[in-house]
């Protein structure tokens, strides 16, 4: 499997060449938001890799300020995969963070995670919201707001009441974001309605 090398929305120009292809292109289906026991998931690279391959699945293995999972699924090439980490911040918020490559993803990692993690808590760090966004813009990442409604420090709601962060945090987050995860399979169903208004 190729890697990919844009991470930028599709335009006019590459929908027509892939409607007028006769590659035979497979329709790929994505879950762009997965955990493995690299972090808090249950499943072992093997496992994802057999699901995957059995249903014909795509995905970014995005653990907890994690990479080894994600490196190691791009290295071993079984299934498609997007290097891919979720990153926890000191606010709370939680960052899904894709790179064309595993080597941008490590260099990430090393700049803006790694120096930051807390020894007991996997989900957090001490990297603030912005400064893990705008290093993540300026190495080419695509990032998405992970949960955004989800209970507690997670939510932008929260968020916007807390007297720990300005009172434009919440607005300065979403100006430097790409997406928002619309669904999660953890969320409550009125969460993911919120986020749908959101985008």
């Amino acid at each position: 499997m190729t890697p990919p090398t844009s991470l930028q929305p599709a335009d006019e120009t590459d929908l027509k060449a892939l409607t007028e292809s006769k590659s035979g292109l497979e329709l790929q289906f994505f879950d762009l938001h997965t955990h493995s026991n690299f972090s808090d998931g249950l499943p072992s690279i093997d496992r994802i890799e057999d699901r995957c391959l059995r249903d014909h699945l795509s995905i970014s293995l995005t653990d907890h300020n994690e990479i080894r999972g994600s490196v190691l699924l791009n290295e071993r090439d079984r299934i498609s995969c997007l290097p891919g980490i979720e990153v926890g911040t000191k606010e709370g918020l939680e960052f899904l963070v894709y790179f064309g490559c595993p080597g941008q993803l490590e260099d990430y990692y090393r700049r803006a995670v790694e120096p930051f993690l807390l020894s007991r808590f996997m989900v957090r760090s001490k990297v603030s919201s912005i400064d893990c966004l705008e290093t993540a813009k300026e190495m080419g990442a695509y990032v998405s707001l992970a949960h955004p409604f989800a209970f507690g420090r997670k939510s932008l709601d929260f968020q916007r009441s807390s007297r720990k962060t300005t009172h434009t945090f919440v607005e300065e987050v979403v100006e430097r974001i790409d997406a928002v995860e619309l669904y999660n399979g953890g969320g409550a169903s009125e969460s993911e309605s919120s986020s749908c208004q959101l985008s």
